[in-house]
């Protein structure tokens, strides 16, 4: 699986406008991909997002995340601890942590790798934004079953105002953006990019869903 992973990753085509960031479909071995969809975490082992213990307020109620610490995989039934302690312990190699950073050209060495399941349920919306500071990258892992919710992909904007920048602790309005791009949501594929004052993205709202919209999030962060 690692392999694949970093054989894939090391031939991502990175974009470099507006701001740097890149999209790569399949890629886990199917198999894999198979066994990730069988071990995701039911709704009842996650909990409502939140910063420092206060849940945000509006349509971030709608997403709900659990940690892959020792925690937050420690609360999962036997066999999904199993699969989930190992897949994140090969993430989290300086093999793979090494390959990330040479796509993005990051030469740290005091970067903290943390990943997080996320599952979002109707109406989830979120607003241009570029992350928090403390945020070096972020890849976006996607694992729906099907093709069905392809349109809910992480969308990529700029600033209508080509001069605006964000440190990175608000969200904006769609209004003040032009969307030029938006990952399709599909099975086993990922979109990531690299942190910056113009890394505006954000997720269009997702209407009613049947099924949940489901991804991992691995991020970069400094201490």
């Amino acid at each position: 699986m690692l392999e694949h992973l970093i054989g894939k990753i090391s031939k991502a085509k990175v974009q470099k406008e507006p701001f740097s960031y890149f999209y790569i479909e399949n890629v886990f071995p199917d198999e894999f991909y198979q066994e990730i969809i069988e071990y995701f975490p039911t709704k009842d082992h996650f909990q409502p997002l939140s910063i420092k213990g206060v849940v945000r307020p509006g349509t971030y109620n709608q997403r709900l995340s659990l940690s892959l610490d020792e925690e937050g995989i420690g609360m999962l039934p036997f066999f999904h601890q199993l699969f989930w302690s190992r897949f994140t312990e090969a993430l989290k190699s300086r093999e793979c942590i090494s390959a990330i950073q040479r796509i993005f050209s990051i030469e740290r060495s005091d970067i903290v790798p943390d990943l997080s399941l996320v599952s979002d349920h109707s109406d989830y919306a979120i607003g241009p934004h570029t992350d928090h500071p403390q945020k070096v990258l972020t890849l976006l892992f996607y694992f729906p079953k099907d093709d069905s919710q392809k349109t809910l992909g992480t969308s990529v904007y700029r600033p209508i105002d080509p001069s605006f920048r964000c440190e990175g602790f608000r969200h904006h309005p769609f209004e003040g953006f032009q969307n030029i791009y938006t990952a399709p949501f599909v099975p086993n594929s990922i979109f990531g990019f690299l942190k910056s004052d113009r890394s505006f993205h954000g997720v269009e709202p997702i209407g009613k869903q049947e099924f949940p919209r489901n991804l991992m999030s691995y991020q970069f962060l400094t201490p």
